[in-house]
């Protein structure tokens, strides 16, 4: 089994209306907008975002995998 990550190399994909790339920390306030709401969060698989830091811990867990 190979240590390289299946998406290391994760392409950019773009239409009209969806631009599809790799998260970066600079989403992090994007990703708190959404993340921080609990109304939002019961359906997804983490509690709600508390704090900034909370969206960039998840940038990069979602980084390393």
């Amino acid at each position: 089994m190979s240590d390289e990550k299946p998406l290391g190399n994760f392409p950019v994909l773009e239409t009209e209306r969806l631009w599809l790339r790799k998260l970066e920390p600079s989403d992090s306030e994007d990703i708190f907008d959404y993340a921080s709401v609990p109304e939002v969060a019961d359906f997804l698989i983490w509690n709600p975002h508390t704090k900034i830091n909370d969206s960039l811990d998840f940038i990069q867990f979602a980084q390393e995998q």
